[in-house]
């Protein structure tokens, strides 16, 4: 029998800094505000109420709870919590499948006679997280990775384990909304609505044709999905052959400002690595996911290698300019960076061939943000 548990930290940003500011604790908290994009980027479970979520534009959180306290992000602190979660969860199944800073995958398949049945394992694991670093998680169990981070959201939280027997996916699945299914925005599930179908047992028990034919390679993934089957495997990275980040947008969207600020920050942080890790890539990736779930990606080989978040953005954005003529929502946007030339990064920056003020400028910033944290510089992006 295989188990796949999914593991995501209840409203991660809120509950570490509550570890550091005890007042905030029962307070309605909003993390989020910066100077780079505005938006919100957790909210406590009593903000939550007035309908403030991640990835809100800070003016209508604020217009919606004018009586939350605004905490400013500590991105050093968060990936220091981060690791410590996923060195926890590497002790129980050599297959971890970090997905974000707060959410991963263990595969505990053939981990039962080290560590007993896996509720058992689930109760364990998040015991040792929180007596470890003082945080709640919310855990979902099955056969596959969907079926496993449906439970986690949507009935393990907060701080609970639900589990879903193998076998038994369709019945889970068939009186909850059609919006529990990840993957589908607004405007899927108002094309889901005009075809009848209201929860996952009617998309389940629809025609699979229709469903193909309406929404193209996404709509197999959808009714698949509502009937349960999820093939995708837990992802193991052992060793990088290439740098990158994505990030999925909880709405869908065409805002050219907000995407280049996204890229922008996408950018520095595959840029930061980069120099962390001592390479310069000569390859940039832009990958993109559209609303109808169509993914593409446009790749550009530079006449010398770099590890400068700038250089990277630019290259970037360009393809990014010219796939936003499709005029499709953007749910996904993703850098990547590979063919790396590798050398000592500190002499990398000292013999680039540009101007050395860049090569002062980096080490600079990156003294300042593993100092105080990521989000202690904010940078202009420089475009018109």
């Amino acid at each position: 029998m295989r188990s796949i548990i999914h593991i995501d930290m209840d409203t991660f940003f809120v509950s570490v800094e509550r570890l550091f500011d005890s007042s905030l604790i029962g307070k309605p908290v909003i993390v989020g505000g910066g100077k780079r994009r505005g938006v919100v980027a957790a909210a406590s479970y009593e903000v939550r109420k007035y309908g403030v979520h991640s990835a809100m534009p800070i003016s209508e959180a604020k217009r919606r709870c004018p009586h939350a306290i605004f905490v400013k992000p500590s991105g050093r602190r968060y990936g220091d919590f981060s690791n410590k979660i996923m060195d926890i969860l590497k002790k129980y199944s050599p297959k971890v499948e970090q997905v974000s800073v707060d959410e991963a995958y263990i595969d505990f398949t053939g981990c039962e006679r080290l560590f007993g049945p896996v509720l058992k394992a689930a109760s364990t694991i998040k015991n040792e997280i929180f007596k470890t670093l003082k945080l709640p998680a919310s855990l979902g169990i099955a056969a596959n990775k969907l079926i496993s981070k449906i439970a986690s959201k949507n009935f393990a939280k907060p701080n609970g384990i639900f589990a879903v027997p193998e076998g038994s996916e369709k019945d889970f699945l068939k009186y909850l909304s059609i919006k529990k299914l990840p993957g589908v925005g607004e405007s899927t599930l108002e094309k889901l609505n005009g075809l009848g179908v209201f929860t996952i047992g009617d998309l389940a028990k629809f025609d699979k044709e229709l469903i193909v034919t309406t929404f193209g390679k996404y709509g197999e993934y959808l009714w698949k999905s509502a009937n349960g089957i999820s093939s995708d495997e837990v992802i193991v990275e052992y060793e990088s052959k290439s740098i990158g980040k994505e990030t999925t947008f909880d709405e869908d969207t065409l805002d050219l400002s907000f995407l280049s600020a996204t890229l922008f920050d996408l950018a520095e942080k595959v840029g930061r690595k980069l120099r962390r890790e001592g390479v310069s890539a000569k390859t940039v990736t832009l990958k993109l996911r559209y609303s109808d779930f169509k993914t593409v990606t446009r790749s550009q080989t530079l006449p010398e290698p770099t590890n400068r978040d700038d250089v990277i953005y630019v290259v970037a954005r360009a393809h990014m300019l010219k796939l936003l003529t499709r005029r499709m929502r953007i749910r996904l946007i993703g850098i990547q960076t590979s063919n790396f030339q590798r050398k000592d990064c500190q002499l990398s920056l000292i013999k680039w061939k540009e101007d050395k003020k860049y090569s002062s400028f980096y080490i600079a910033l990156d003294r300042i943000r593993k100092k105080y944290g990521f989000e202690s510089v904010f940078r202009n992006m420089g475009e018109e």
